[in-house]
């Protein structure tokens, strides 16, 4: 839920994390593929950008029926 502002506030209980280490001068593993990850936006992009083109030509069929019938 939405407390002061941006700050969230989470409803349930913080659950302790046995044998935890903290190493310093490392860093932290990422839980995301980055490689797929921008496989998966390049997709969406292309598949936007034919969405976008095919609408692009049906306003411009549209337009150009309605010319001619109001001639």
């Amino acid at each position: 839920t939405h407390e002061s502002g941006t700050r969230l506030a989470f409803d349930t209980e913080l659950e302790p994390v046995e044998n935890a280490t903290l190493l310093q001068g490392f860093l932290e593993d990422s839980n995301v593929d980055a490689i797929s990850e921008i496989a998966r936006m390049i997709e969406v992009q292309r598949a936007y950008e034919m969405g976008q083109t095919f609408l692009d030509r049906e306003d411009e069929r549209i337009r150009s029926t309605i010319s001619t019938l109001t001639r």
